[in-house]
């Protein structure tokens, strides 16, 4: 949970306003690879369902797995006319900054004002630059599982986090909610309350219908908090 200070500290950085949450999915990991009808489908489906973007992470190299998330991010732009894209999180600091501003013009043409470009950076690695407040645009990025029980959703989460990380499920328990919509959605409402308005979710389910149709309803319910 979110101690009290944070707590404050995020919702007088937010403004004070209210903001409709927003709550994107990243698609599975090996969507691409499954061909470009695969592909349009499920983003169509996504788009929809009322999701509002979806999420592409980036990886120069991890245990082989992964995609460069600007490559990822323009085959995406390209197989939906509308649904926005969000980068989360590209690894900036092994690119060279003028290249990636190249490709990021590029991008801005092929797909005006459609790719949410996330990058990470410490809050030190901020103060250094005289930016010492945390951005207004607060955005959370977690592995959950959505099911019709919570023995379903942790039978479909446990073995995915622990293949991805190779490491016991039970690190990343206390940090990745599962169960129903309501059980994800009840689990993200203090991070709402304190400030978050986006939520990326990466969600594991029996199948992909279920993990789409589930991340909806967190939104549904999340909206009206």
């Amino acid at each position: 949970m979110i101690s009290k200070a944070m707590t404050s500290q995020m919702a007088g950085a937010a403004g004070g306003g209210a903001r409709l949450p927003r709550v994107g999915l990243f698609p599975p990991f090996d969507l691409l690879e499954r061909g470009e009808k695969t592909a349009r489908t499920f983003l169509a489906q996504a788009g929809e369902a009322g999701i509002d973007h979806v999420c592409c992470g980036d990886h120069v190299s991890f245990a082989g797995a992964g995609f460069d998330g600007l490559v990822q991010a323009t085959a995406l732009t390209l197989l939906h006319p509308t649904l926005p894209i969000y980068s989360g999180v590209y690894l900036l600091p092994l690119r060279h900054p003028v290249l990636v501003a190249r490709q990021l013009a590029d991008i801005s043409r092929l797909a005006p004002g459609r790719l949410i470009f996330g990058v990470a950076m410490a809050a030190h690695e901020a103060a250094r630059t005289v930016r010492p407040d945390p951005p207004a645009r607060h955005g959370m990025q977690l592995w959950c599982g959505l099911a019709d029980s919570k023995e379903a959703a942790r039978a479909c989460l446990a073995p995915a986090m622990q293949a991805f990380y190779q490491l016991p499920f039970e690190r990343f328990e206390r940090y990745c909610p599962y169960g129903t919509a309501a059980d994800v959605a009840e689990f993200l409402t203090p991070y709402l309350d304190a400030g978050c308005t986006e939520f990326n979710l990466i969600p594991q389910s029996p199948d992909c219908d279920q993990a789409m149709a589930g991340t909806a309803a967190v939104k549904r319910l999340l909206a009206r908090t």
